[in-house]
């Protein structure tokens, strides 16, 4: 799921029936839009203006215009089975893990043309990204792992251990002292049931394990 900037829509994958569903947040009005077989990756532009959905079964992405709630435009994905997908936080690129094909491609947002593809491991599913865009975190469920990569340079910095098949991914920033914030990214561990927090700047040691309840 994907929320606009303003918090005004919601849009959900719906992967059984190849949709998504935008809902307005103060009316509960639903409109259903049609995408394609097994629906799932989604991501939502910095400004608000598109959502991009993965289709891992056709290894497509519908560019859906959340002026209109219907898809502006379908695309290839750049590779087998993409599973997750998130816009870099100026906007410019779309990153897709292709679990099928150990991959992260690299889209450029406004052309629509794949750029790059990252070797990063094995399985990429969640992706998050740092603040500033400079780091991308990749869960590598099939080591077990997430990969470090830097993003202006396309390359792997470096990998560490999480659970058992870690899938989901995000970033949470806290206050450490005043005007300076640290980041932190919680893994979802699926087989084990619980999360685990990790340090997104200095050191890639597990800080914390939290029990799903």
């Amino acid at each position: 799921m994907v929320v606009t900037p303003d918090e005004k829509k919601f849009y959900v994958t719906n992967t059984i029936s190849g949709s998504v569903s935008a809902i307005e947040r103060a009316t509960g009005a639903v409109k259903v839009i049609p995408i394609g077989k097994g629906a799932e990756a989604i991501t939502i532009s910095p400004d608000g203006r598109e959502v991009w959905v993965g289709m891992p079964v056709d290894n497509k992405i519908a560019v859906i215009s959340t002026a209109k709630d219907e898809v502006a435009e379908t695309l290839d994905s750049g590779g087998k089975q993409p599973q997750r997908i998130r816009f870099t936080p100026d906007g410019n690129e779309v990153w897709v893990s292709h679990v099928a094909a150990d991959t992260l491609t690299v889209i450029d947002a406004k052309s629509r043309k794949a750029v790059a593809n990252v070797s990063v491991g094995k399985r990429p599913q969640g992706i998050v990204f740092s603040p500033d865009g400079r780091r991308g975190y990749f869960a590598l469920s099939g080591s077990n792992q997430v990969a470090v990569i830097d993003v202006p340079g396309r390359k792997l910095v470096e990998n560490f251990e999480t659970g058992l098949d870690p899938d989901g991914i995000e970033e949470r920033r806290i206050g450490i002292a005043a005007n300076e914030s640290e980041g932190l990214a919680a893994v979802a561990d699926e087989q084990m049931d619980d999360a685990v927090v990790l340090h997104a700047g200095g050191g890639r040691k597990p800080v914390a394990r939290q029990h799903a309840a």
